[in-house]
């Protein structure tokens, strides 16, 4: 067959699995649209940054791509995507309180920021990635991931807009609210479609 994105609309595979997408990058990114600008006005230096992008990416990024492989290897990708939001949900409240009390560590907080951008985030998507291979047709699984990928971009761009719009109208604390309120929305929600998909 041709590969073509009007046979991939037209499964109800692929539909299915661009909405969980969509709803799990909401729940996965868009808290952490405004971690960047935080930490700065935290008081982390631009190179405290740095190291947060470089190492949290290369480091914990890499050892929690391994980890998140692992698990969906023992315990199944739907787990793994759900449990990955309850961490999320619970590190961007953690964010939400350090707002708040600026007292906190500066230590403490890299480490949560680290954990939440490079360690939460990768487990989650290796388990996301699994379920769009097993979605994906693999007579034009080239077009079927890219379009689950495209879905990836625009929420996460639409996310990246609505938080610092919120951010700045009612302060970091807010957005970090609003953002683990919709990821522990999501996950009832993700529960369902993902049994559906099976």
């Amino acid at each position: 067959q041709t590969p073509s994105m009007r046979r991939a609309l037209n499964r109800q595979e692929i539909r299915n699995g661009l909405f969980i997408a969509a709803l799990y990058v909401a729940a996965q990114k868009w808290g952490l649209a405004m971690l960047g600008p935080f930490l700065i006005d935290y008081g982390f230096s631009l190179a405290s940054l740095g190291l947060l992008n470089g190492a949290g990416s290369m480091i914990v990024g890499f050892a929690g791509a391994l980890l998140g492989g692992m698990l969906v290897r023992l315990y199944g990708s739907r787990r793994v995507l759900l449990l990955s939001i309850i961490a999320q949900s619970l590190l961007l409240c953690a964010f939400a309180l350090l707002a708040l009390h600026r007292e906190t560590a500066h230590w403490i907080v890299m480490t949560l920021a680290i954990t939440s951008s490079s360690g939460v985030m990768s487990i989650g998507f290796v388990a996301l990635y699994a379920c769009f291979m097993g979605w994906s047709d693999p007579r034009q699984a080239g077009v079927d991931f890219t379009l689950f990928q495209c879905m990836d971009g625009i929420v996460s761009m639409a996310g990246g807009i609505g938080a610092g719009t919120i951010a700045e109208r009612f302060g970091y604390q807010t957005s970090f609210l609003i953002a683990a309120g919709i990821s522990a929305l999501v996950a009832p929600i993700l529960t369902l479609l993902l049994k559906r998909s099976d």
